[in-house]
């Protein structure tokens, strides 16, 4: 996505979904699952991270502030500027 600020979710639990990434940015309400890229081993299996597309550095931001370290289910959940 041109223009957009990504940020990285770290340690999120491997049975999420898009849904549950979309859900965690609750208050984002331009997130949509086209911007939700779930990360996977070679082998196809989740391997716990997630890069998510904000449409301005500002917004990747304000998400970083609010949400890092923040549980979803009983897994903290890190996030970096990518």
């Amino acid at each position: 996505m041109a223009g957009a600020t990504k940020v990285l979710l770290r340690g999120l639990p491997y049975q999420a979904t898009v849904r549950d990434i979309l859900a965690f940015f609750r208050g984002f309400p331009y997130l949509t699952a086209d911007r939700v890229d779930m990360r996977r081993k070679p082998n196809g299996r989740p391997n716990g991270e997630a890069i998510v597309a904000f449409p301005t550095q500002a917004e990747a931001e304000r998400a970083v502030k609010q949400k890092n370290l923040r549980k979803m289910g009983n897994r903290y959940i890190e996030l970096f500027i990518a």
